[in-house]
């Protein structure tokens, strides 16, 4: 009981100080802001006046932002002093509006409650204010930007209602976003039935879809209703973002712990090495191609590097369906594996990039590379025993519900199975939007829903497991059309067409060197699983035939790229990793390169799947020559070997040795 107390406070002290401010973070965010600007139009550093507060203090205002060469007027510094305004109080205008239930709305007594609430923020002494609700005064000390901002926010918050309801046009320009929403499902399913009777895998039915559907759905859609210059939330975004969290709680909740141990280092060496050999020499070709910096080439290349999970799960199981053994199993077992180590890296080259800052949180610090490598560890700890301790949790409640008698209990909270996947969504998502800057800032949403998937299954009962698998199954029929034909509204090969316009276009440099890159990191991928099938072969000597094969299915296996390309993949621009200017036109290209890789990569692998690596396969099975990882893999006789044979090892030996040593005996039979 005190371990529980002492973790749930070190919890709440954690999230306290990530809502904690600075007194000093109006002054620090108009330096920062004025640099940055500053920056964009090189002015040379002796040429500059840089000057918010005196003291740092914003009583104390200056407000100065100018160039001496080239010339700049004092706008900047004006506009920095407003955006100062936004930055404190947009995200509560809605909720500041008097009387609660408005409209009509008081204009001045909203403008009241905005002002005491916005010096409150910015730390203003009470010497030092100067309110007047009626001439729309609001200042602290020399700081007056608020007088004019502050009526302007109040003002079109309230006339907002009055101006929305009569449309500008005769007749609308576009889609409505409910509507956009409709014409995606339908669209994306549509492409789906089509890719079907074509015979394509179906991912291309989605992207294709997309692709069609770009210049008829809602901008706002895409883009966002205000549509900013830079990054922003989109209902895109967001419905990517749910469907990455099924995709996580999927992984987590697939990975068998008993069965990686059970196999020993080969299963650990498969996730680890082929994904992390094509990263690096993916890294490599970046720099060489985009003349980027090594950290951003890094960050393209932890995305395009990974296999795709669902497209690669789904086609092993269909093969191990139809009795094709060992190889498909053990790309199972990798499988989700890669996935996490995918998203941990990404995670953690982009906590490097950004160094910790973020402008939409000022209290956030940066911290230099050599801080933030010596947090990836605390970090991913944090992150395991927090979503561990959820997994937990939830799965303690499961066995509550099941064996309580409480009538109460029972009452309020059926034992249902659409309960139980309720609770289990509600403790991931509430674990992705934690452990953010805003709140748990030394914490990975993502590896923490995995772990809570992962904790989950060893703790619930199988048979809750089970139905959870089936229903997080059902959602995903929803979750991939939204990700894939979303994603497919990315592409497009003409940079002047469409809502977008040129932050959509392809240009088709950029398509030769993403296909450069990707055919050097497959190769790379190449040459990690054939050192891995040597070096995993048993005492035993196999023939090298054999040792090749098996290298050569693995790789067309493991081939197929989706699902990380298109979950991620939008991240660096959504969320303006990369900082300055160039950080976003870096991320469109990110966002490109990984959808022209899911259109390359998708079909390529899935068609040398079914046309050479099912063939090598059951060949492989036929031979009975493939044991690599001991018990952990369950053959399926496939060979002329009677059942007795088969199953009556010699010496006490295993199956898989007994299959050794009758080799030559099945042959010549």
């Amino acid at each position: 009981g005190m371990l529980r107390g002492g973790l749930v406070f070190v919890l709440c002290g954690v999230i306290v100080a990530g809502w904690k401010d600075s007194d000093t973070a109006a002054c620090d965010v108009f330096k920062e802001g004025c640099d940055s600007f500053l920056d964009q139009i090189d002015c040379a550093p002796l040429l500059r006046n840089n000057t918010g507060c005196i003291n740092d203090r914003i009583e104390h205002w200056v407000g100065l932002c100018n160039c001496l060469s080239p010339i700049v007027t004092p706008f900047a510094g004006n506009r920095l002093s407003k955006l100062i305004v936004d930055n404190r109080m947009n995200g509560d205008m809605e909720w500041i509006l008097s009387p609660w239930d408005g409209p009509p709305y008081n204009l001045t007594k909203t403008y009241l409650k905005a002002c005491n609430k916005f010096l409150d923020r910015v730390f203003c002494s009470e010497e030092y204010r100067k309110i007047n609700s009626t001439t729309f005064v609001c200042a602290c000390g020399n700081f007056t930007a608020a007088s004019t901002r502050l009526a302007e926010m109040s003002l079109d918050l309230i006339t907002k209602t009055t101006f929305t309801e009569f449309p500008v046009y005769d007749r609308p320009t576009t889609l409505s976003l409910e509507l956009s929403l409709a014409i995606v499902l339908i669209g994306g399913k549509l492409g789906v039935m089509l890719a079907n009777f074509i015979g394509i895998p179906p991912i291309i039915g989605f992207l294709l879809a997309g692709l069609a559907l770009q210049d008829v759905l809602a901008p706002s859609l895409l883009k966002g209703c205000a549509a900013p210059p830079g990054p922003s939330t989109t209902p895109a975004s967001e419905l990517k973002t749910l469907a990455l969290i099924i995709v996580l709680m999927r992984a987590g909740i697939t990975i068998r712990l008993k069965e990686i141990r059970k196999s020993g280092y080969i299963t650990i060496l498969m996730a680890i090495a082929p994904y992390m050999t094509e990263a690096i020499i993916m890294t490599a070709t970046i720099m060489n191609q985009f003349t980027w910096e090594f950290l951003d080439s890094a960050l393209m290349a932890s995305i395009l590097a990974a296999m795709g999970p669902s497209i690669v799960i789904s086609n092993m199981l269909k093969l191990v369906a139809e009795g094709v053994g060992a190889v498909p199993r053990q790309v199972l077992l990798a499988a989700p594996l890669e996935l996490v180590l995918a998203v941990l890296m990404f995670g953690v080259i982009s906590t490097i990039e950004s160094g910790g800052h973020d402008a939409n949180y000022p209290w956030v610090h940066a911290l230099p590379i050599w801080a933030n490598i010596i947090l990836i560890p605390i970090n991913v700890c944090f992150s395991s025993v927090l979503g561990g301790l959820m997994g937990y949790v939830v799965a303690m409640w499961f066995r509550y519900r099941h064996s309580t008698k409480n009538a109460y209990i029972q009452r309020m909270v059926p034992a249902s199975e659409p309960e139980f996947l309720f609770v289990f969504i509600v403790a991931c998502f509430l674990l992705y939007t934690l452990c953010t800057k805003q709140y748990i800032q030394q914490a990975s949403g993502v590896v923490a829903v995995v772990a809570c998937g992962i904790s989950l299954a060893q703790f619930a009962n199988p048979p809750d497991i089970e139905s959870i698998k089936k229903q997080l199954a059902g959602l995903w029929v929803m979750g991939e059309v939204f990700l894939f034909t979303l994603t497919g509204t990315n592409l497009s090969f003409g940079t002047a067409a469409g809502p977008l316009n040129s932050d959509r276009g392809i240009i088709p440099e950029l398509i030769s060197k993403v296909i450069v890159v990707l055919v050097v990191g497959t190769f790379g991928r190449c040459v990690a699983l054939l050192v891995i099938s040597i070096a995993s072969q048993p005492v035993n000597p196999r023939p090298v035939k054999h040792v090749m094969l098996w290298w050569l299915s693995m790789w067309m296996f493991e081939m197929p790229k989706a699902t990380v390309q298109a979950t991620l993949g939008y991240l660096p621009l959504a969320k303006h990793i990369i900082p300055g200017a160039e950080g976003l036109e870096k991320g469109r290209v990110i966002q490109q390169a990984a959808a022209l890789t899911v259109l390359f990569m998708a079909p390529i692998g899935v068609f040398l799947t079914f046309a050479l690596g099912r063939p090598i396969a059951e060949f492989l099975d036929r031979k009975r020559a493939l044991s690599i990882t001991g018990p952990a893999i369950e053959m399926t006789p496939v060979s002329p070997v009677t059942r007795e044979e088969s199953s009556t090892p010699r010496d006490g030996a295993s199956p898989l040795v007994q299959d050794d040593a009758e080799g030559e005996d099945s042959t010549r039979k």
